[in-house]
């Protein structure tokens, strides 16, 4: 890919994150961004940890979605 898609791709990333509400944004820019461990994520944000999960699993889902309608083959 040229780095022109990549920032591209970047942009379109942003704007999925920048969209989606609280807590989701949060648990998905702290596993994914910062990297943090999904035990110390459901700590801070007063969920169980299985909670965290299926709410990353869920914005993943959301992600691939949105993607794949702006032309992204995934």
């Amino acid at each position: 890919t040229s780095m022109c898609d990549e920032i591209v791709l970047r942009d379109a990333v942003n704007g999925f994150v920048r969209r989606l509400p609280d807590p989701a944004r949060t648990v998905f820019v702290q596993r994914y961004w910062y990297v943090r461990a999904v035990a110390d994520i459901a700590e801070e944000q007063g969920m169980s940890e299985n909670a965290v999960w299926v709410k990353l699993h869920r914005t993943r889902e959301r992600l691939r979605d949105y993607l794949v309608e702006r032309g992204y083959r995934l």
